[in-house]
């Protein structure tokens, strides 16, 4: 290896390590500051929730089976919409 592709190796490797560090520490104080922010007993009313669509499609098979029992025509499975929630 010659001396100038060393040195653009080297000035390539820190030029990563630099571009890394800067926007580790560009994340860090904020990450700090939610720590600090986000105390969970503070809270009156904590609402969680989540909303699924499911649309369950396939086949089921057991070993040796030559009929397999298909979700949608044979048992009659379509779309749907679901919520899951809780209140604290």
């Amino acid at each position: 290896m010659s001396v100038d592709v060393r040195k653009k190796v080297i000035y390539k490797s820190i030029l990563w390590l630099s571009l890394m560090a800067f926007l580790l520490l560009l994340g860090f104080p904020t990450a700090v500051d939610a720590q600090k922010q986000e105390e969970f007993d503070q809270y009156k009313i904590r609402f969680d929730a989540g909303w699924f669509y499911s649309n369950p499609t396939g086949t089921i098979r057991a070993q040796g089976d030559t009929y397999p029992v298909d979700l949608v025509k044979d048992l009659n499975f379509s779309s749907y919409s679901t919520f899951a929630g809780k209140v604290d």
